[in-house]
């Protein structure tokens, strides 16, 4: 039997929680009519709020410390954020371009094989023809192009217009050669290269020259062909081989070298350090001073290969093979002088 006077746990007979209840609902309900209109008003006016801009306030911020701006007054602490930041923008700037020569001169090093041939324009008869017939099985040539003024000792060039386009088509990495051969004395001029290589302004010059040539027409790099010296030490060839190595190198270019088999003029260990490639010229066992012989035997040229290669790395080393004949009956040299 159920008691009558037992109330129900909630229930009370004072009116304060049902007030309670009533106001917080009403509360509860503007707050929510508020936000609702607040919402419809943002979407009819099609407006979001305004974020703060951190590039205006970075800006702000860095025109505040900066000791030139005319506007502020210059302290010890904007001073020391100025050069901070000045050296920040110096190191990010060296660092990219660091990572275009490095990639430059990584996809010019990329060849596993290197298949050039050197090329003489001035046998245009024999010289084009050929390169037009091999270009397709080469992918690196040597052009005879680069000289030295005998008279203000500057880079002379005698690019030909029609091998530089036929190159370039062929997608050739074109490597000119930088020789002191001198057309008019028919032979290599010592004396003309003596004076380039202990003059220190001299060479600088003519580095600075190349490497603005080089990059002027695109090329990739220089083959450095210095025969006949007369110089009583290595040093200097091996000075200037260093020098025009870190000037090229920093434009992400390449540096080679022709170097006679077993040739006092040549300090082999150190010059490898500062080229690429060593093109071993590994022809003219018997020539115009020696007499009738062979210009290449094989074993002569197994012998300079093994000889070079104990003092240069292998992997550096290119060998050169002649293509020309001497007429030895007649007295007539070099008939068809191509390398």
């Amino acid at each position: 039997m159920i008691n009558s006077n037992t109330s129900q746990i909630f229930q009370t007979n004072k009116p304060t929680r049902w007030k309670s209840v009533k106001w917080t609902t009403r509360v509860l309900l503007i707050i929510a009519i508020f936000f609702f209109v607040v919402l419809g008003v943002a979407l009819y006016s099609g407006s979001l709020p305004s974020l703060p801009n951190m590039q205006a306030k970075a800006k702000e911020y860095e025109t505040s410390l900066d000791p030139t701006n005319p506007l502020t007054l210059k302290n010890a602490q904007n001073e020391k954020y100025k050069g901070f930041k000045d050296f920040l923008l110096k190191k990010v700037k060296a660092d990219s371009l660091k990572k275009a020569r490095n990639k430059t001169a990584s996809k010019a090093n990329s060849l596993p094989v290197i298949r050039a041939a050197f090329y003489t324009p001035w046998t245009a008869n024999t010289s084009y023809p050929d390169l037009q017939r091999n270009a397709d099985k080469l992918n690196t040539i040597f052009p005879e192009w680069f000289f030295i003024d005998t008279l203000t000792y500057h880079l002379q060039t005698r690019i030909d217009s029609a091998g530089l386009a036929l190159m370039r088509q062929k997608q050739l990495r074109i490597m000119p050669i930088l020789s002191n051969f001198r057309s008019v004395a028919k032979g290599f001029d010592g004396k003309l290269l003596h004076k380039i290589l202990n003059d220190s302004a001299l060479r600088k010059n003519l580095i600075q020259q190349l490497a603005d040539t080089l990059s002027y027409y695109q090329l990739n790099g220089v083959n450095v062909d210095f025969e006949e010296l007369a110089e009583t030490t290595n040093v200097p060839l091996t000075e200037f081989q260093e020098k025009l190595y870190e000037k090229l190198h920093g434009r992400g270019m390449l540096v080679s070298m022709d170097v006679e088999p077993k040739n006092n003029d040549y300090d082999y260990t150190k010059l490898s350090a500062y080229n690429d490639y060593i093109v071993l010229m590994a022809y003219d066992e018997f020539n115009n001073s020696t007499g009738p012989g062979p210009i290449s035997g094989q074993k002569w040229i197994e012998d300079a290969v093994s000889w070079t290669a104990q003092r240069i790395a292998p992997s550096k080393i290119i060998l050169g093979l002649g293509g020309f004949g001497y007429d030895w009956a007649n007295g007539k040299h070099d008939l068809d002088y191509t390398r």
